[in-house]
């Protein structure tokens, strides 16, 4: 009874601290408004901006296709063309692209012999096609065709000359990667429970300076119950704050449920760290400017980490990576790959809470 009263006030205490509340949601709140804008669901689909038309998709080009390439180059579609269908599959895992259009090799020359050639399509969602692009594509098919036809037989071919474009392609849907929106916003909500990780060991260390832990530990309540009320009172608000954020973006732009279900295992696991990281921390240093510096360098090398695995080529960069929770936890996010990633940034985060005692009179005496 006594952890639960304890528990509460607990509770009461973080959400009566309005900069606390403040402090936890501005910078999620900025990072929603400015994927929003970005990639707004009330967007016009029409629109034929670049960032829409070329950069959210990758071209892998068979061998043999020089002219549709240079004709496709005219279009500006340059930018779109990737060297290798392993790195654009790589992209559109992470959510960098949402489509792939895989060019056969002598597309135009198999076309014009009436052999049946599809190009195959990667996509997250069937709804993700590009309507411009395939009909430009189409367009300079047909114009190479024509050219192959009249050099070849000096014959004017009327059904071959109007392909259906829709016959072109065979799509390949994916449904279990993550929209490069929902991606983004959940990369910064990770980002920031970590970047919370000052705002934990901070409460502690001013909790120790103003003796509001001294305080405690004279009541009858043992060192064990004040510890863990501190402890479940951040992970339950920070969680509860964060998963509200996680709903509200899933009504203005929508993602499916296996996506939710994700999102909401990836911040009960970032929260549950960073709650760890932060109490050991305090364990760690006792000066208050010491304990913000060192915050802040462990969490600047855990998100370095991570990063570096994704941008760099590199595979002991990329295994060093996965000393990062985030890397993790970003297999979650976007693959929906919940074991053994659970269980790994479950045991990091143990390991974090059993460095040092638990007992508290340890940290507050002189």
């Amino acid at each position: 009874m006594n952890f639960f009263k304890l528990l509460i006030a607990q509770i009461n205490r973080i959400l009566r601290t309005k900069e606390v509340i403040v402090g936890m949601l501005a910078l999620t709140f900025l990072g929603i408004a400015f994927v929003f804008m970005y990639n707004s669901p009330f967007k016009n689909s029409n629109s034929n901006n670049v960032s829409e038309t070329h950069t959210n998709k990758a071209i892998v080009w068979g061998e043999n296709n020089e002219a549709l390439k240079s004709a496709m180059i005219e279009k500006n579609y340059k930018p779109a063309f990737e060297t290798s269908l392993d790195r654009a599959k790589d992209r559109l895992d992470t959510g960098d692209i949402s489509i792939i259009y895989e060019i056969p090799d002598s597309f135009v020359e198999k076309i014009v012999k009436g052999q049946k050639e599809e190009i195959k399509i990667y996509v997250r969602k069937a709804n993700n096609r590009s309507q411009l692009f395939e009909t430009e594509f189409s367009e300079v098919v047909n114009k190479e065709v024509e050219k192959e036809i009249l050099k070849s037989n000096g014959i004017y071919d009327e059904n071959k000359l109007k392909l259906d474009y829709v016959n072109y392609f065979d799509i390949q849907e994916n449904k279990e990667n993550t929209s490069f929106s929902a991606f983004s916003i959940m990369n910064l909500m990770i980002i920031y429970i970590l970047l919370n990780t000052s705002y934990i060991s901070g409460d502690l260390a001013l909790s120790r300076e103003n003796k509001m832990i001294k305080r405690m530990l004279l009541s009858p309540n043992k060192s064990l119950s004040i510890t863990s009320s501190f402890l479940l009172s951040h992970f339950l608000v920070l969680s509860t704050l964060n998963i509200f954020v996680v709903l509200m973006y899933k009504k203005i732009y929508g993602f499916n449920q296996t996506e939710l279900i994700s999102f909401i295992i990836s911040i009960l696991l970032m929260t549950l760290f960073s709650i760890s990281l932060g109490i050991s921390i305090f364990r760690l240093f006792k000066n208050k400017m010491f304990l913000g510096i060192a915050g802040a360098v462990i969490r600047i090398l855990i998100i370095g980490m991570s990063f570096a695995g994704n941008v760099v080529e590199n595979a002991i960069i990329k295994r060093i990576s996965y000393l990062s929770p985030i890397t993790w936890i970003n297999e979650i996010i976007t693959k929906q790959v919940l074991f053994p990633n659970i269980f790994i940034v479950i045991l990091m985060s143990l390991v974090l809470l059993t460095m040092g005692s638990y007992k508290l009179e340890k940290y507050v005496k002189n």
